[in-house]
């Protein structure tokens, strides 16, 4: 069975990926992959986030409690753009 996201048309995904901020992180919180709206949201180029910590885009990263061995999480924090604007 594909992941619903699999089954979308390619046209589709290319008008999500376009319109949407999207990223991912690894088990350590590390940025893995971003799609250029994201990049363009946060003002960084994939280059600077790909490996780099999410915290390190935190407004108050030293206060950042990730929940561990969740499948899924939700939270709410406050990212700094690259010219130190909050989002």
């Amino acid at each position: 069975m594909l992941h619903p996201i699999q089954s979308l048309t390619p046209q589709l995904c290319g008008i999500i990926h376009q319109h949407i901020a999207i990223s991912f992180m690894d088990t350590d919180f590390c940025f893995s992959n971003v799609n250029a709206s994201f990049c363009e949201m946060i003002g960084y180029d994939s280059a600077e986030l790909l490996g780099r910590p999410f915290c390190a885009f935190c407004e108050e990263p030293n206060n950042l409690v990730l929940p561990m061995h969740q499948e899924h999480s939700s939270s709410e924090l406050c990212i700094r753009r690259k010219s130190g604007e909050a989002l």
